[in-house]
Parts: C-alpha cells; sequence; structure tokens
C-alpha cells in the first residue's frame, strides 16, 4: 500500500508555531509603522491648514480672519473686534466664513481633523454657529482682559503674519476637562486616540506622546507630552489645551 504525503500532527504543530512566532515579531512593527503614517498625515493636514490660513491672510493686507464662531460675514473680514462681542469661545470651532476661505485654499473634509479622531463626530457644523474642527485654531481670537487665562498664563493669538514666528497658528487637540462627563482627550498615543471619559488629566500624566503645532511662520513641529505647555482652550478658563508653549506667551499679573 503506497503512502499518502502529507504532514504528521507534529510537523503541523511545528509550522503553526513558527507562525505564530513571526506574527508575534510583526505585529508590533506594522502597530508602529501605522502610527508614524498616521502622524505624518495629521502633520501634513495641519500643513495644509497652515498654509490656507496664511494665504488668505495674503488676501487680507498681511491678516488673519477673525475665527471665532457664531460670527457673521461682516465682522468676519474685520482685523479687530468692533466690541468684545461675548459668549463662549473655544479653539476648536471656526465660524462658517473661515471654514468656507479653508476650502477655497485647497483643504478637503478628511484634513480638518486628526486621522486618529475621524469617525469621532467632532468635525461637524451647528448651524448659527459654524465648524467644530479636529484641531485648534490659535489664530484670530479674541483675547481682551481675561480672554484664554488659566491658572497665571495667558497666551498670545496671532493676528498678523508680521507677528512673531513663534506664536502657535494651529495644533493638535490635546484637551482636558472637556465631554460629559468631563474628561481628557488625546489625539496621539501608542494606541492612537486617547478620550479618558471622567478622568481629568494633564497630557503628561495620561499617556499621550504630544502633537503637532505650527507656528506663525507656516512651519511644522511634533511637540512631546512633556515639553507642551498647559492652556486655556476655552475663553472662560473651563477647558485647558496643551500645545507648544511659545516663549513669546507672557504670565499674567
Amino acid at each position: 500500500m503506497r503512502k499518502v504525503p502529507g504532514f504528521t500532527l507534529i510537523e503541523l504543530l511545528v509550522v503553526i508555531s513558527i507562525i505564530a512566532l513571526l506574527i508575534a515579531i510583526l505585529l508590533p512593527a506594522l502597530s508602529s509603522a501605522k502610527r508614524t503614517a498616521i502622524r505624518a498625515q495629521c502633520g501634513s493636514n495641519i500643513k495644509q491648514m497652515a498654509t490656507a490660513n496664511i494665504n488668505t491672510a495674503i488676501d487680507r493686507k498681511g491678516f488673519y480672519p477673525l475665527s471665532r464662531r457664531s460670527l457673521s460675514a461682516t465682522v468676519y473680514k474685520m482685523d479687530t473686534y468692533p466690541n468684545p462681542i461675548g459668549g463662549w469661545s473655544h479653539t476648536t470651532w471656526v465660524n462658517l466664513p473661515m471654514f468656507e476661505d479653508f476650502q477655497a485654499n485647497g483643504v478637503d473634509m478628511e484634513s480638518f481633523t486628526c486621522p486618529n479622531r475621524a469617525g469621532t463626530g467632532i468635525l461637524w457644523e451647528r448651524p448659527g454657529w459654524g465648524w467644530r474642527l479636529g484641531y485648534y485654531v490659535l489664530s484670530g481670537r479674541e483675547q481682551s482682559g481675561t480672554q484664554f487665562t488659566f491658572d497665571g498664563r495667558k497666551w498670545i493669538t496671532p493676528l498678523s503674519i508680521d507677528d512673531d514666528s513663534e506664536l502657535v497658528m494651529l495644533s493638535d487637540i490635546n484637551e482636558r476637562n472637556t465631554g460629559s462627563p468631563s474628561g481628557s482627550s488625546f489625539s496621539h498615543s501608542s494606541n492612537g486616540l486617547m478620550d479618558l471619559e471622567g478622568q481629568y488629566v494633564d497630557v503628561f500624566e495620561g499617556g499621550a506622546d504630544g502633537g503637532y503645532s505650527a507656528r506663525n511662520d507656516g512651519s511644522v513641529h511634533w511637540i512631546p507630552a512633556n515639553e507642551m505647555g498647559k492652556f486655556a482652550a476655552h475663553n472662560g478658563g473651563i477647558r485647558q489645551g496643551f500645545w507648544y508653549d511659545s516663549p513669546e506667551y507672557e504670565p499674567v499679573p
């Protein structure tokens, strides 16, 4: 009787063990490659938005458009606020005319948020307010009085392309005291987006890796979490954000 070619049970187990070992070796590398690709795309998104914002400013004699939500097209076109407008201003929100200017300068829908935040519902329009984006827009903000002050720190908004090059124009969202119940949300970690509902922790305590910031000269830089500063991302200081700690920022007396 002729023996039929085949594998013994031991041989099959050996092959399965080798495959499992290879998977265990390759998975971390694949995960790292995916994380690197996502971060590269995120940095590219912020670069696109920074370039579009600068182009809009060039068309407006060097002044950035006013980014505060709920602005009419008339007020949006001004380079200063006629009076303090009042109400809430959160740096993830921009008014509709500004959103349309971003699009007119080549920013597509997918580029308005970090890839790690895609599908989380953060990119959406609210009638009468504007658009909530997946990045902080820090240019063109009203900062009279105690606007955007928290814990003795106040960041400075760039209003013109001629302002100091170290001022931050855009950055990743790394935030605490957001949501309901309030918690923390960090765009980049070893596992992607960190959404810590009910955990009110700083970016350098919560396991975040860092985030991108675009400066006023249009350059984009990765900022490790332990090098970020903590600032008000809301004009009442209710929500705090973490981004590049520009040397141009000054303590509040």
